[in-house]
Formats: C-alpha cells, structure tokens, sequence
C-alpha cells in the first residue's frame, strides 16, 4: 500500500464572489432585530398611523355619515390624503424610533466586539459591509411607511371601486417613504458609528433630533423669524419634502425643490462619513 506523507496542503480552489455580498449581513440582521425585547411592540404601535387611515378610508365609502363631509373630502384628495398619512399621522416619529431601534448597535456593537475585523477579513468591502447595514435599517422604515402606503393604495382601490390615483401621486407614493428612510437610516449608521457604546450613538442621535427641531422653531419663530431655518428641523424638512412631491402647501417660504435636495444631500454625506469611519479600521 502506498504510504501517505502526513502534512498540510494548500487549498488549489477558486475563490468566488458573491454577487450580493452584502446580503448574508443583512439578513443576519433583520433577524437580530426580531429577537430583541419588546420588539413586537414597538412594531404594533408602529402599525397605528396604517390602521387609522385603514379606517378613514372605509369611513370616507359611507355617504350616509353626512357629519363627515369635510374629512371625505380630505380623504378623497389622494394627493392630501397621503401627505397627511406621511407627515401628519405620527409617521415620522414611529420612523425615527425604529431607526434608533433598529440601527442604533449594528456599528457600535461591531466596535465593541471588533466584528468588523472578521468581516471584513473576508472578500467583503467595506461599502459591502456598510450596504448590509444599511439594508436592515431601511428593511423596517420601509416596512411601516412603504408597504402600509402600498396597501393604502390598495384599499383605496377596492373600497371605492375605481382607480383614481394619479401616476405622480403614485410615484410620490413611492418616493417619499424610500428617500425619508434613507436619510434616517444614514444619519443613525453615522451617530452609530462614532462609538463602541451603543447608549452614547442613541443619546447622540436622539439628541440630535430633538435639539436641531428645538433649535429650528426657536431661530425661525422667535429670533430671526424666517421659516428657511425650519430646514434644520429633520421633521420639518421631511413635511417640505412630501409638499414638493405631493404638490401640496408648503410649510415653509422656501423653494420646495430645496428639500429633496437637502435630503439627499444629507444622505450621501453620512453615508460616506460612515464608510470613512469604517476605513479607519485596522484589519
């Protein structure tokens, strides 16, 4: 029998990229996230602003309810009725907790553990590794502003027996909730990932946003007296945003394309101050 020399061998496979290599971290995620405590409820009072204008909906289908007439006609507004949905019901605010919920340890945890050394050991960029961050973030923003928007839709269709929504009312539709995710699920990556201390990213960012629309009605009401400065406010700047694309009144004096394009803006530039944080770590 022949003998065997007893030893290592080096691996004479190719190794092959995925081409979402950033999925398995998202996915990973999205189920950390279930598991976490309380989590059912946050997302079933998350679900309200969607039941409440489920209802309106259903209500607005009954014209025997006479009373009513002015919240009909509100409602059979598509345009007014989504923006209402969007900035009025509360959406905004269940957004920002389940930003704070959803994002506030996916970097800091990394940090604490250095997990994104082991990530990134791997052949996986540093944008691949930010990308399925991202991903779980926006996965649960889009969830209770997209999805119960869609359904909305939907109802609205079948309560009234007739397709009347408009195709920039429908794209607005679209737009909104995917560009208003993206810019609360950046600027929480960011503050997320400035420390190994998740309490200190959430005091950070939550700080953030209640100081910056304190500090927006304060300059804009009582010093200065111009409702420009109201874009400081992320709230407020979210309401110009569903304004400009629901063609709806302004709530400030200020152009209405400015507000996508501080969206935007803000978005790209706390998603590429996130990624040079994370380029700052040694492999």
């Amino acid at each position: 029998m022949p003998v065997k020399e007893r030893g290592y061998r080096g691996w004479e496979g190719v190794l092959a990229s995925r081409r979402l290599p950033w999925l398995p971290i998202a996915v990973q995620g999205i189920r950390q996230v279930k598991e976490k405590k309380r989590a059912k409820l946050l997302f079933f009072f998350s679900a309200f602003p969607f039941l409440f204008f489920l209802i309106a909906v259903y209500v607005a289908t009954k014209p025997e309810l006479k009373f009513l007439d002015e919240i009909t006609r509100l409602i059979n507004d598509n345009a007014q009725f989504f923006d209402m949905f969007f900035t009025r019901s509360g959406l905004i605010f269940v957004m920002f907790l389940l930003s704070v919920y959803v994002g506030s340890d996916l970097i800091s945890a990394d940090l604490k553990f250095n997990s994104i050394q082991l990530y990134l050991s791997r052949p996986l960029k540093r944008a691949d590794y930010l990308a399925g961050k991202l991903a779980v973030v926006m996965f649960y923003l889009l969830m209770f502003s997209l999805v119960p928007a869609l359904l909305l839709v939907l109802a609205k269709l079948l309560f009234s027996g007739s397709w009347s929504l408009g195709l920039p009312t429908l794209g607005a539709v679209l737009v909104y909730p995917l560009l208003a995710s993206m810019a609360m699920a950046s600027l929480m990556l960011l503050f997320s990932s400035f420390t190994a201390n998740t309490r200190l990213a959430v005091v950070g960012y939550v700080g953030f946003y209640f100081l910056t629309n304190m500090l927006a009605g304060i300059l804009s009401g009582l010093v200065f007296k111009h409702s420009a400065l109201g874009l400081l406010s992320p709230e407020r700047t979210l309401r110009h945003l569903a304004a400009f694309l629901f063609g709806t009144k302004a709530v400030m004096d200020v152009p209405l394309w400015t507000a996508p394009l501080l969206v935007v803006l803000i978005s790209l530039l706390a998603l590429g101050w996130t990624l040079l944080r994370i380029r700052r770590v040694e492999v």
